[in-house]
């Protein structure tokens, strides 16, 4: 039974990512309560706070945090709860194992962003945040190249490119190398990038994963998650 005592599964109330297999995307969500091998959680919403649909028997891998690290667990969407709110059972599918920083929580957070350097830099700001990355939205307009046959930098943001990224936070300003994972299609136009953080020190990493936490318990007392 999974009793969340022992280290090897979320305690009741833990702020859970949810990465089903189906999906290239981490959700949100939370540890309601655990019935016999079930773990049930409430269904996250995307980012168009539309409720997560996915298929009975969906593999997931769950990701939270235990005593200052993340844990991984594989688990399989086992049934869905049809109460107010509907949940989700999930029942585990494997062994817990120390979780990655690419899989780290991450929180729904809007910070100025800028990628790149200098006058071919582009501005602006973040959708989420975690210890392992972030994923923003670039404003429209195009800052001067440097060149003048140069392009504008948004133009060369390709998954796998890497390019240096500063966030500005509350009292703290994180700037690092990053690796763009993926790039978000939009109808708008505007460019929407996902990205990885590479070489960030560790207490950094320490300093942003308890600031998504105080995000998400803060959201959660609201009522926003």
């Amino acid at each position: 039974m999974l009793d969340g005592t022992a280290g090897d599964s979320p305690a009741v109330g833990a702020v859970l990512d949810l990465i089903p297999a189906s999906r290239d995307e981490a959700f949100i969500s939370w540890l309601d309560a655990v019935d016999g091998e079930d773990l049930v959680v409430s269904i996250p919403y995307d980012l168009a706070r539309r409720p997560v649909t996915l298929a009975p028997g969906e593999q997931i891998e769950l990701i939270w945090n235990a005593s200052g690290a993340l844990r991984s667990l594989p688990v399989v969407l086992a049934g869905i709860d049809l109460g107010e709110p509907p949940r989700w059972r999930l029942r585990r599918a494997g062994v817990v194992h120390r979780g990655q920083r690419r899989d780290a929580v991450r929180a729904p957070l809007r910070a100025p962003v800028r990628l790149g350097t200098d006058g071919s830099a582009a501005h602006g700001t973040t959708v989420d945040l975690s210890e392992g990355g972030l994923r923003c939205v670039l404003d429209r307009e195009r800052r001067p190249a440097p060149a003048e046959n140069a392009l504008d930098a948004r133009a060369a943001f390709r998954a796998g490119d890497v390019v240096r990224v500063s966030v500005t936070l509350p009292e703290l300003t994180v700037t690092c190398l990053s690796e763009i994972s993926r790039r978000h299609p939009r109808e708008d136009g505007r460019t929407e990038v996902s990205l990885r953080f590479i070489g960030m020190p560790e207490h950094v990493q320490d300093d942003l994963r308890h600031r998504v936490f105080a995000r998400l318990r803060d959201l959660r007392q609201r009522g926003l998650l």
